[in-house]
């Protein structure tokens, strides 16, 4: 039942009316969710609506990708292998749970990460994207720019 962390109870019989309004209220809240987590990665440690599994799961995702920030040759694969689980196994929880892609996720954190060294640091641009795994510095500023909106120094110099 919903101790178990059921979303939703419905005894029978039910009401086709009040399942479908059930069923949409669910696909809302999980997009809300999606939304949420897609443009704050960095307070998921801190985030209550999960379950303690879910929660846990999230925080050692996080520490696994924080631990192989630096590392552009992380693989899903290989966060996968640090989390005892199959690379489609990986997939389809991070899906079901955060509404993204694992590569997205990893994606969305390093440029979360990059954002608070710009905000935070003097070093170069090419230094902050090499320190949180991009192979170059132009991918870094093209993936930074589609996620914020601005370039890296534009940001920079907003703050």
């Amino acid at each position: 039942g919903l101790k178990s962390g059921a979303d939703l109870y419905l005894t029978k019989p039910f009401s086709y009316s009040i399942l479908v309004q059930s069923i949409k209220t669910l696909l809302y809240n999980r997009e809300k969710l999606r939304v949420y987590f897609t443009h704050n990665i960095h307070k998921i440690d801190h985030f209550e609506t999960f379950g303690n599994l879910e929660q846990e799961f999230v925080k050692g995702l996080n520490k696994q990708i924080h631990d192989n920030l630096d590392n552009n040759d992380f693989s899903v694969e290989q966060l996968a292998e640090s989390l005892n689980l199959s690379r489609v196994q990986l997939y389809r929880k991070v899906k079901a749970m955060l509404g993204i892609s694992v590569s997205d996720y990893i994606n969305n954190f390093r440029l979360e990460k990059a954002k608070g060294l710009l905000e935070n640091t003097s070093l170069s641009i090419s230094e902050i994207a090499y320190s949180i795994g991009f192979s170059t510095p132009n991918y870094f500023s093209t993936a930074f720019k589609n996620k914020h909106g601005v370039s890296p120094m534009a940001h920079r110099k907003s703050q």
